[in-house]
């Protein structure tokens, strides 16, 4: 193919005289050698490292043990859900709920076993223990809730259909 009129073949190392190259007005055009020079950048000083050595190792912070669990509807203490577990069981006898305390009476000693960890230092096993307890406290409540709703269902509705069934055959047998 041939060049086209107008146009140089081939690449030349000169700039073509009326190409801007992209240089804003006012910046230093490149002067007879293309592409410009490499910038060269300052050399930054040398810093000194410096070497610390520990002889010493750091007093050790006293830290509370976290996550700790919520152990009190009164407060953040830290009785492990002995007080609810004492409570439940108290109210439990009272009214009748003696059967959920085969879960509250095991959630006092376990809350207990999780103070005595704890104090020792054990918080993971304080912790677990703790865990437990609250399990067995909503479990506790969760049987004596469905132990007073049966306990009525019992108590009053089936007398009354019995009454209301004894009534119809009554009814029937005379009429």
């Amino acid at each position: 193919p041939q060049p086209q009129p107008g146009y140089q073949s081939g690449y030349t190392t000169q700039p073509n005289p009326g190409y801007q190259s992209g240089y804003q007005p006012g910046y230093p055009q490149p002067q007879g050698y293309y592409p410009p020079p490499a910038y060269t950048y300052p050399q930054e000083p040398q810093q000194q490292l410096t070497t610390i050595i520990v002889t010493q190792q750091p007093a050790a912070a006293e830290v509370d043990p976290s996550p700790l669990p919520r152990s009190s509807i009164f407060g953040k203490t830290k009785n492990f859900y002995f007080t609810e577990s004492l409570m439940l069981s108290l109210i439990f006898c009272l009214f009748g709920g003696c059967p959920a305390l085969c879960c509250t009476v095991p959630a006092i000693f376990l809350s207990l076993s999780a103070q005595k960890a704890y104090a020792s230092g054990n918080t993971s096993s304080a912790i677990s223990k703790a865990t437990t307890a609250h399990r067995l406290i909503v479990a506790a409540l969760i049987y004596a809730v469905i132990g007073y709703i049966g306990y009525i269902f019992i108590v009053v509705v089936v007398p009354v259909v019995a009454v209301v069934v004894a009534n119809a055959a009554v009814q029937s047998s005379y009429g």
